[in-house]
C-alpha cells in the first residue's frame, strides 16, 4: 500500500567555520561571520517550522543549528552518519585534486580515509533513518559539503565534484521524500534561500 505522506528534509551545509591551528577538524568552530550566518539561517528555518533538528556531531554543524534550536524550542539530535567525509588520515596538500579524483572513482581510498561510496552509503542511511522516524514531518539536518554532494550525485545525474564546489556556507537543499522516492531542490546560499 502506498504511503501518501511527504517528508521534507532541509539539508544544510554548515555556516562558515574556521580552521584554527592545533584544533582537531571535528572541533572547528564557526567564525564570527559564520555565527551571524547561523542566526539568519535560524530565522529562515523558523519560518519553515521544522518538527525536528538533526546535526552532524561536528561542532560547526551543531553551532549552525543552535539559533534554530533557540527559536523553535527543539533539541538538536546528533546523527553520526551526517558527519563529514574523512578523505585521508593526514593533511593532503592538493585537497581539491584529491576530491576531484575521488568523485571520478568513488571506490578510491587514501590511507586512513573513507571512500566516497562509503560516505554516500552512510549519508543515505541517515536520511532513511530520519524519514522512518519522522514520516510526513519537516526536519532540518545539518551536514557537510562532501557528504551532501555525495548524496545528491547519487540521487540524480549530477556531477558530484561540481556540486561539492558549488556548495556555499551555509547552503540549503530541500529534499522531499514520497513513497521512498527522494526529490531535491537546491535553494542555495543565504542570498537565495532567505
Amino acid at each position: 500500500m502506498a504511503n501518501n505522506t511527504t517528508t521534507t528534509i532541509w539539508l544544510i551545509r554548515h555556516a562558515k567555520a574556521g580552521q584554527p591551528t592545533g584544533i582537531r577538524e571535528p572541533d572547528w568552530p564557526l567564525t564570527d561571520e559564520g555565527q551571524i550566518q547561523a542566526q539568519r539561517l535560524g530565522t529562515f528555518l523558523e519560518t519553515q517550522a521544522p518538527d525536528h533538528l538533526y546535526a552532524s556531531p561536528f561542532l560547526r554543524a551543531r553551532q549552525t543549528l543552535a539559533p534554530a534550536a533557540n527559536l523553535t524550542g527543539h533539541t538538536i539530535k546528533i546523527l553520526e552518519d551526517l558527519r563529514e567525509r574523512r578523505l585521508a588520515g593526514t593533511l593532503i596538500e592538493d585537497f581539491v585534486s584529491a576530491m576531484r579524483e575521488s568523485f571520478a572513482d568513488d571506490t578510491q581510498r587514501l590511507a586512513g580515509g573513507e571512500t566516497l561510496a562509503e560516505c554516500r552509503t552512510r549519508v543515505r542511511r541517515a536520511i532513511d533513518h530520519i524519514c522512518l522516524a519522522h514520516s510526513g514531518q519537516s526536519i532540518a539536518a545539518c551536514s557537510h559539503g562532501a557528504a551532501i554532494a555525495s548524496l545528491i550525485s547519487d540521487l540524480d545525474d549530477v556531477d558530484g565534484f561540481a556540486m561539492w564546489q558549488s556548495l556555499k556556507n551555509p547552503h540549503v537543499i530541500k529534499l522531499t521524500i514520497h513513497d521512498g522516492v527522494i526529490g531535491w531542490h537546491d535553494l542555495g546560499s543565504e542570498e537565495t534561500y532567505a
